[in-house]
């Protein structure tokens, strides 16, 4: 009697684990949805705000299943008024305190060793006045510098591709060619929160010449 016990409660357990596969393995790998509303209801993660003013050409990717999620949509801005409304918006999201109390630079390397005593002045003076800088102004001078601004700002997606840095490492192996028919390679960070010792990161990233973003987030169980 206890054997059949036994055996119902691991075939209860198999059929639960089952369930909850088909049930987390449904979005696998899609591309057609409705609105930003339907991406998000299905596991879709990214800017907090939805869809900006003036979001054209939106794309979508999900894969969420229950080894791992990856949510990507892109979508261009061609208004400019638009367009600097939205990338203000993220550089105030980008350069909050903590983030900017340690920055990039100070993130993966010794800015003494690196930097020029000139160099590092104007560190100083960014991270002291951007709050009085409109985000040109900051993406200009944060882009000087490898690694970038708070949160990654400014910096090239190269700049965080290297075996040195570990869990801190660019996602490169993303899909992001379902979203965009360009190159992540040519897509500045505006906000990069890595992988590092957790089991999650994410993103927002632009193509200036293009005006196109990508939102991404990639997560897995541990």
């Amino acid at each position: 009697m206890k054997k059949q016990w036994k055996k119902y409660i691991v075939f209860a357990i198999i059929g639960v684990l089952l369930c909850c596969y088909v049930k987390h393995s449904m979005p696998n790998g899609r591309t057609n949805f409705e609105s930003i509303e339907q991406f998000n209801e299905l596991g879709g993660r990214g800017w907090p705000y939805g869809l900006p003013d003036g979001a054209e050409d939106v794309k979508y990717y999900l894969t969420d299943n229950i080894l791992y999620a990856h949510s990507i949509y892109a979508f261009t801005i061609t208004d400019e008024t638009q367009y600097d409304v939205f990338m203000e918006n993220i550089r105030q999201e980008s350069c909050y305190e903590a983030a900017v109390n340690y920055p990039g630079w100070e993130q993966n390397g010794n800015v003494k060793n690196t930097y020029s005593e000139e160099e590092q002045k104007e560190m100083e003076y960014l991270q002291a006045n951007h709050m009085n800088m409109d985000y040109k102004e900051v993406l200009r001078r944060a882009s000087e510098y490898k690694y970038g601004f708070a949160s990654a700002y400014g910096a090239d997606v190269e700049d965080y591709i290297g075996e040195d840095l570990g869990n801190y490492d660019f996602p490169i192996g993303l899909p992001f060619e379902e979203v965009i028919s360009d190159s992540i390679y040519d897509y500045t960070i505006l906000r990069f929160s890595p992988m590092g010792t957790g089991s999650q990161e994410w993103g927002i990233l632009v193509n200036e010449q293009t005006q196109r973003f990508v939102i991404y987030y990639a997560g897995q169980i541990r």
